[in-house]
């Protein structure tokens, strides 16, 4: 399949946006879903064996609602931000800096970076 656009035009629209749709669709993926799946049954199997305790298996729960929820939470958390970046309107007013020129002073000695370098000092 050949792609309409080139590779040197530039991006258009968000990229991170791009970005994060790619890693959702990769972390919701059908692949990502059977590993879990298979984990899980995994664990569930060693937990019923006891070989595995219960806090451990919990951990595991979570982290597999966390996940697979991870699209959601963030898309709330962004969302939730955004709503509250754009109800805010601020003015900030300012008056311009002054320019008053900066005139250096002039060092009382000149400064010589070899003064001395070759001679010991005595006290």
């Amino acid at each position: 399949m050949i792609s309409p656009e080139s590779l040197f035009d530039p991006a258009t629209g968000n990229i991170f946006r791009e970005a994060f749709g790619w890693l959702a669709a990769l972390l919701g993926g059908p692949l990502v879903t059977a590993l879990a799946v298979l984990a899980i049954a995994l664990f569930g199997l060693l937990l019923l064996r006891g070989q595995l305790r219960l806090e451990r298996a919990g951990l595991i729960l979570i982290g597999a609602f966390m996940l697979f929820g991870a699209v959601t939470i963030s898309s709330a958390i962004v969302d939730r931000a955004q709503s509250q970046i754009g109800n805010e309107k601020t003015v900030v007013t300012a008056a311009p800096p002054s320019l008053q020129p900066v005139i250096p002073v002039p060092p009382s000695q000149p400064f010589d970076p070899y003064a001395g370098a070759s001679l010991p000092q005595q006290k």
